[in-house]
């Protein structure tokens, strides 16, 4: 259990970095790691809220890789939203 919550510990700090380098491409990749890691520890509302967020950027951009990942998360690991 520690380690989960330092991984998720670790994701958020790199979020937050991220975030602040506004690169907006690089962020929703890193809100889907951190989705995927939240996911795994059994936060699906958290990560759905990330996957949430890492779609707009996503779409805004017209990224289709970003909105691929986003939905085969989703798929498979049956998260709300």
């Amino acid at each position: 259990a520690d380690d989960a919550a330092a991984r998720t510990t670790a994701f958020r700090s790199m979020v937050t970095t991220v975030r602040e380098n506004r690169n907006p491409y690089r962020l929703a990749l890193a809100l889907l790691d951190y989705a995927d890691d939240l996911g795994a520890s059994g936060q699906g509302e958290a990560a759905a809220a990330a996957i949430d967020e890492a779609v707009e950027i996503g779409s805004t951009l017209g990224a289709r890789p970003i909105l691929e990942r986003a939905r085969q998360l989703r798929v498979a690991e049956a998260w709300p939203g």
